[in-house]
């Protein structure tokens, strides 16, 4: 099947969107949901949900609603299905423009979660039976907030480690976008009174998310198809008359084909980036027998030729690595993860399952990639599959990373891995700041 990157799903969302402002003058947008949505347990919860946010933050233009009903199910077999609520109709009725779908919390109870085989289906009906509304709504998939303890069944095992990673799939294989609520709330207890539901600052957050996915603002994008404008190439002197980094056809290639004797050969944003959201694409080859990566929050010491800082790994020898985090920061120079002992290695049995990776003479040829660097918290996307999710507290700001001012903040850089060849492109790189 072909994967489009994620921009490109962002993008003709947008482009739906404008053209609904410009056809009704008002955007309906449906907040389809649980107790989360419905803003369970916050005070003035008509003033304060996440919808009504929501409304406020997107301004004259839109309309939103809300409508969350506490204990609702995505699953048809669940106690509480949200296909038989009034607000199901309610929502149908509405005949939105914009469709969020937030569910899944209640159905990681243990009741519910007895017919985890039905979810996948399920969640196509759902976003099927929207999609096909007279007013052709955008439909979005919500990654469910974080469960910070057990409660009535439901818990962060299953949410995360389950249904979470069906959400991500039906997306990608229904090329419907993602907001991933999950990651914006992550690390915050303290905005989750009961620890399942947010307080009127967690909703706020929640808006926010939300508001800057269906828009699209905030997005920057970081290569302009022509030249490498706001880019640099940094190596040690002997490699500085190489020209393994140039731009054809609207991408970004690293060809060091042929060549052995080099060292390694980055290519870095000219400015530093703490917490972010990046994507882009990149197309892989299979006679290409190096290795790549994507280096963030680094900083390159001019006087050694040599660039500290965490690498979130592209491997197209053995694609399975794709999305594993090696620290090139020098007395750190170790697998994070998966967290193995330094000196050793990692294996194709630690890769998540479903990983996908896709070559230049495979579908159109291209991977997505995001990754998300928030606080200490990393997260990779590749193909709409989680591949990998970290805490570096305690690790990348510890005294070695700061030492050698990487691991919090720093530029963003493509790699040529050390006598490697290494054929790769790069295109439509975005990045997102993060607060």
């Amino acid at each position: 099947m072909q994967r489009r990157w994620r921009a490109s799903i962002l993008a003709a969302a947008a482009a739906r969107l404008a053209a609904a402002c410009a056809a009704a003058g008002t955007v309906r947008v449906a907040c389809v949901g649980d107790s989360i949505t419905f803003g369970a347990g916050i005070r003035d919860r008509a003033k304060n949900s996440y919808p009504a946010v929501l409304g406020r933050l997107l301004g004259d233009g839109y309309d939103v609603r809300n409508f969350g009903v506490s204990g609702a199910t995505l699953l048809k077999k669940g106690d509480k299905p949200y296909w038989k609520l009034k607000a199901f109709q309610q929502a149908s009725d509405f005949q939105p423009n914009v469709v969020i779908i937030k569910l899944g919390t209640n159905d990681s109870k243990p009741q519910n979660w007895r017919h985890k085989a039905d979810f996948d289906g399920d969640l196509r009906s759902l976003a099927d039976h929207f999609t096909a509304l007279p007013s052709k709504p955008t439909v979005w998939l919500c990654l469910p907030v974080p469960v910070y303890q057990t409660r009535w069944g439901i818990n962060e095992k299953t949410v995360k480690g389950e249904i979470s990673p069906i959400i991500e799939k039906v997306a990608a294989e229904k090329k419907l976008p993602t907001i991933d609520l999950h990651t914006a709330l992550s690390g915050k207890p303290e905005l989750f009174p009961d620890k399942i539901h947010p307080n009127a600052e967690g909703a706020a957050l929640m808006a926010k998310a939300v508001a800057a996915a269906i828009t699209g603002e905030g997005w920057t994008s970081l290569f302009n198809g022509k030249d490498l404008t706001g880019w640099t190439v940094q190596c040690k002197p002997q490699d500085k008359g190489r020209t393994f980094w140039k731009v054809e056809d609207g991408a970004i290639v690293a060809d060091s084909m042929g060549a052995k004797g080099h060292d390694y050969v980055w290519l870095c944003t000219e400015k530093e980036y703490g917490n972010f959201v990046l994507r882009l694409k990149f197309q892989a080859y299979r006679d290409s027998p190096g290795n790549s990566g994507v280096q963030i929050r680094s900083h390159y010491d001019t006087e050694a030729g040599y660039l500290d800082g965490p690498q979130i790994d592209i491997h197209p020898p053995g694609p399975w690595r794709t999305g594993m985090i090696w620290d090139e920061t020098r007395g750190n120079q170790r697998w994070l993860y998966p967290k193995v002992p330094k000196g050793k290695w990692v294996s194709k049995a630690m890769a998540v399952e479903g990983h996908k990776f896709v070559y230049s003479d495979q579908g159109d040829g291209w991977n997505t990639f995001e990754i998300t660097a928030d606080g200490m918290r990393l997260k990779a996307v590749l193909n709409g599959v989680t591949v990998m999710e970290y805490d570096g507290d305690g690790v990348l700001d510890d005294a070695v990373h700061k030492q050698r001012k990487a691991g919090e903040r720093g530029v963003i850089a493509l790699q040529i891995h050390r006598r490697d060849q290494l054929r790769i492109r790069f295109k439509d790189i975005a990045l997102r700041e993060l607060p």
